[in-house]
């Protein structure tokens, strides 16, 4: 991550002297004009109303003449704001950052602003510029846990230095809060401004509300500014992964952009895109129809040179020019006069041992003027990696046509390293561009053969599969001794946080990791070379799991749009891959799969749509429906047809509370089922949901998902080895369905297999259209114990919010249990036992969990469920010293027991008279059941403190201590 500037110094900062959490402060709306010289000496600020002072990060006041303070305006295009910071020692400003795109302010004196327009406190922007003019803006995610690399939005800002002070004049363009939708009318956002001061002897980091622990970035701390009114029906476009096209010119290069753009509106919108580069601009009218990520090809340009640019992006309204949407993408314009691509075999140019390939196929594309090309020839060699000519063939240049085709026979070439040589020459005879590449023939696999198929699937040994499991699971990351009776989903195939251990006890494929390798994050987030070390501990990796039947690829980048890891150094990473093991696939996660998806063989989304309690006390997700559509529909129109893999990812747990008004809960059964089924329907060709720890926790999913892999392990051969059919969807009430449709012949006799899920926020009714389906006559909906009429390839159905339904011609079906009988199996589950002596779950004493009794790693009742194997307190990132209870109403106990396997030594401790005081300590725990029994004891909280665990290291380390079950009486 680019900056969390502050963690390094809270330590060294004294107690909290300010108690005023959640300052706010008042816009105004702007009346006359604002010369942006950084001066603050318009009207309009002397008659805005100052914030309060900015505070220590430890919250202790600042004195007067180190004070900064700010004012906030805004009118129709965007907000200011107006920061004065006092500085006795002007003339020691550090203002020496560079002036670059995301320059890094925070080694200079420098003011920030935090935004979070949405309010959830969950995503927000920040923006950073120092005395001398050095500007950043980054975008943060999931309570800044993470970034999201690319966002350059197009805003301005200056600083003014004056005797004992300097001030800072910023505008922030509606238009640049563009990563989620803007809510038009009056409202409130969350925010913070701070500033790091370096001209004295002592650095200070002060504002506006105190920092904690995650110092600047403490989202959950900041105030509000108050009476912003955003313009409706303007700020509704959104962009990512932009791309340019380039070609030669006699003056210089021909560049062609294309970005997309997604209309948020609820309507098609008729807009101006611009893109520019070195002052050169083009710009392109359309009509962005609502709700779709759309592809805009822009006119080309004429630029002198290639190399790394900035092309800034913009959308406009037509007419009036005001700005819609702005971003800077930063590409890399390399000219190729000749692209060579081999189409056949379609996977890594390589041909398996389970394949039977009788010949090559290759495209050529010329990207030359055609005046060069007059009277040309394209020499075509094919010869083995020794120099033997294998194959060759001139072709004619036909004047208008600069695309040909290439076939080259396969049938009995040996195993072996080929390589295929195009050469472009003139009537002259002279050379004027050549390109070659290696084919590739393998002979049989030390352990396993792993490749992706033309439909995306994932072939094992010559089996092609639906992948199926989960990524993030707890048991893996641990020695099997710390849960007992460990019990698998059903129908699992793959479990991307397994070791090689693990895998080959229970059965199950894997990736071998690599993200943590020491300097590969390093290198990629520079954009360099991998050093030789981290190219021997990859290759220290693959030489571990050589002969592994179950490890079928390696684990490359999580998030790496997050990072801000370079795809290129991630492409080298993946050639390394490549060439020492050919038999395995490579792996990618990311939420932007299309910037990617060069650097791997699978690139899985993982749409993170938080399951919170909104602010109106219903069950929702913190994203819209459409999160997962966009995402997934990205990956599948950048794989294009090309033999790539694509995993949905979709999040399975939820993040605690960020914010006041709206709370994070586990998903239920209906949102799990949605979000890992809309996966399926929006063309995945394998689902490994984002479950982290919580698939034990929740004893809801833990039942619920066990359904859902049995059902996808049933429909495994119709989304393998069928045929996808075209289908028309039409939906009243403006609602939006995602579906696939898959055709499959077997024994003898073809069916149709349907999965459409609803990703609207409305109850929709839908009429479907399958083209080809006419002989069927009715459908079978899964789980539903109901059939659909089917006629003339025609049927109808309601979808409501969050729906997913399941249909299938095939009448010969297993037993499944119905819905209605899965939700009755969690509910009896989960009110099992309500009564009894554990005195935590008879329902008469009220307790929470953490030491402000909100715990975000325990979830619902699994501390207190009967399910012994479930780890009900697992602090993953959490405080792993103890286990807090809190009893706001007092309880009275005289006997405690805990359930574990891998805790060692513990302590029991009560809150007594304003402190705590031990009960019992434990300094050699072997047993699963550990308990306490003693004199009655009337509290108001209670804490275990765990001092060892069984594997070998102290809490601190990486072992996590894990306990399923508490019992009181």
């Amino acid at each position: 991550m680019k900056k969390i500037i502050t963690l390094l110094i809270v330590a060294m900062l004294g107690a909290t002297a300010f108690s005023g959490q959640n300052r706010n402060t008042t816009a105004v709306k702007l009346q006359g004009k604002i010369t942006l010289d950084g001066k603050l000496n318009e009207a309009a600020w002397q008659q805005t109303p100052a914030s309060s002072p900015l505070v220590e990060i430890s919250g202790k006041k600042v004195p007067q003449q180190l004070q900064t303070t700010f004012k906030v305006l805004y009118d129709d295009n965007g907000v200011y704001l107006g920061i004065r910071s006092n500085e006795p020692k002007i003339k020691y400003l550090k203002t020496n950052a560079p002036l670059v795109l995301d320059s890094a302010v925070w080694i200079n004196d420098d003011v920030e602003v935090f935004i979070d327009p949405i309010g959830d406190r969950m995503e927000y922007y920040q923006f950073g510029i120092t005395p001398g003019g050095a500007k950043c803006d980054f975008y943060f995610i999931e309570g800044g846990n993470t970034g999201k690399s690319g966002y350059n939005p197009v805003w301005q800002a200056k600083s003014f230095i004056g005797s004992n002070y300097y001030t800072t004049e910023i505008f922030i363009p509606f238009a640049a809060l563009n990563v989620r939708k803007l809510k038009p009318g009056r409202q409130d956002w969350i925010i913070s401004v701070a500033r790091q001061r370096l001209a004295g002897k002592t650095a200070r980091h002060t504002l506006f509300n105190t920092g904690g622990k995650k110092g600047f970035h403490n989202v959950t701390a900041w105030g509000k500014v108050k009476g912003i009114t955003v313009p409706s029906g303007k700020y509704l476009f959104y962009g990512e992964n932009s791309s340019a096209e380039v070609g030669k010119t006699a003056s210089g290069y021909n560049v062609t952009t294309a970005i997309n753009l997604l209309n948020r509106g609820n309507k098609a919108r008729k807009v101006t895109v611009q893109a520019e580069i070195e002052g050169k601009k083009v710009k392109k009218n359309i009509a962005l129809p609502k709700g779709k990520l759309q592809l805009v090809e822009l006119p080309a340009m004429n630029i002198a040179s290639q190399g790394i640019k900035q092309v800034k992006f913009s959308v406009t309204e037509p007419g009036t020019g005001k700005l819609l949407y702005t971003n800077i993408a930063v590409i890399k314009l390399k000219y190729q006069p000749i692209v060579l691509s081999i189409t056949q075999p379609a996977y890594r140019n390589t041909i398996y041992f389970t394949q039977k390939i009788n010949k090559i196929s290759a495209a050529v594309m010329l990207n030359m003027p055609q005046s060069k090309l007059r009277n040309a020839k394209l020499v075509a060699r094919f010869q083995s990696s020794a120099g033997k000519r294998i194959w060759s063939k001139d072709y004619k240049i036909t004047p208008g046509i600069n695309k040909l085709s290439l076939t080259i026979p396969a049938v009995t070439l040996p195993v072996g390293t080929y390589q295929l040589q195009i050469k472009l020459r003139a009537s002259s005879g002279s050379e004027l561009a050549q390109v070659s590449t290696s084919v590739f023939k393998l002979g049989n696999a030390p352990a396993v053969e792993v490749r992706i198929d033309r439909k995306g699937n994932t072939v094992v040994n010559g089996v092609p599969l639906f992948i199926r499991g989960w990524y993030g699971n707890y048991i893996f990351k641990l020695a099997p001794i710390s849960m007992a009776g460990i019990r698998m989903p059903r129908s699992i195939n793959f479990l991307m946080g397994g070791n090689n251990i693990d895998s080959t006890r229970l059965g199950f494929k894997y990736t071998v990791g690599l993200t943590r390798i020491p300097g590969l994050e390093a290198a990629a987030k520079a954009g360099k070379k991998l050093p030789e070390s981290v190219k021997q501990a990859v290759l220290e990796k693959i030489a571990a799991v050589k002969y592994d039947r179950n490890a079928i690829g390696y684990y490359l980048s999580d998030e790496p749009e997050c990072r801000g890891l370079s795809a290129e150094t991630l492409q080298e990473l993946y050639q390394l891959i490549k060439k020492a093991d050919p038999y395995r696939l490579c792996l990618i996660v990311s939420r932007t799969p299309a910037r990617y998806l060069s650097a791997c063989d699978v690139i899985s989304p993982h749409p993170y749509n938080n399951p919170i309690i909104n602010q109106q006390g219903k069950r929702a997700f913190s994203q819209d429906y459409a999160d997962i559509h966009r995402k997934l529909q990205e990956g599948y129109k950048a794989i294009n047809g090309r033999a790539k893999g694509l995993w949905s990812m979709p999040q399975i747990f939820s993040y605690y509370e960020f914010g006041k008004k709206s709370r994070s809960v586990q998903p239920d059964f209906s949102q799990a089922r949605w979000s890992i089924y809309s996966g399926v329907a929006n063309h995945a060709t394998g689902v490994v949901p984002f479950i982290f720890c919580d698939y034990w926790n929740d004893i809801e999913n833990r039942i619920g998902i066990n359904y859902m892999f049995e059902t996808l392990a049933w429909l495994e051969p119709a989304w393998t080895a069928g045929n996808d059919q075209k289908t028309l969807v039409r939906c009243s009430n403006g609602g939006a369905i995602d579906v696939v449709t898959k055709k499959y012949t077997s024994n003898g006799k073809s069916h149709l297999y349907i999965v459409a899920t609803n990703r609207s926020d409305k109850k929709t009714k839908v009429n479907f259209t399958i083209f080809g389906a006419n002989r069927y006559k009715r459908l079978f909906v899964l789980r539903e114990n109901r059939t659909v009429s089917f006629k003339r390839g025609k049927f109808s159905d309601t979808f409501a919010v969050g729906d997913v339904h399941i249909y299938t011609t095939c009448d010969q079906i297993p037993y499944f249990k119905s819905l209605q009988e899965i939700k009755a199996e969690i509910a009896a589950i989960k009110s099992y036992p309500k009564s009894g002596k554990n005195i935590l779950r008879n329902g008469k004493f009220n307790w929470q969990r953490g030491v402000d009794g909100r715990d975000s790693r325990i979830y619902g009742d699994s501390l207190a469920d009967g399910n012994f194997d479930s780890p009900g307190w697992q602090p993953w990132y959490g405080n792993r010293k103890e286990l807090n209870l809190v009893f706001p109403d007092g309880v009275k106990f005289n006997k405690f027991s805990f359930y574990s396997n891998n805790i060692k030594a513990a302590r029991l401790e009560v809150w007594s008279y304003g402190k705590w005081r031990e009960l019992a300590k434990w300094t050699n725990i072997y047993q699963f059941r550990t308990t306490w029994q003693g004199k009655m004891q009337d509290t108001v909280k209670l804490r275990l403190m765990v001092d060892k665990v069984k594997l070998g290291r102290n809490v601190n380390g990486g072992s996590i201590p894990c306990i399923t079950e508490i019992k009181m009486y």
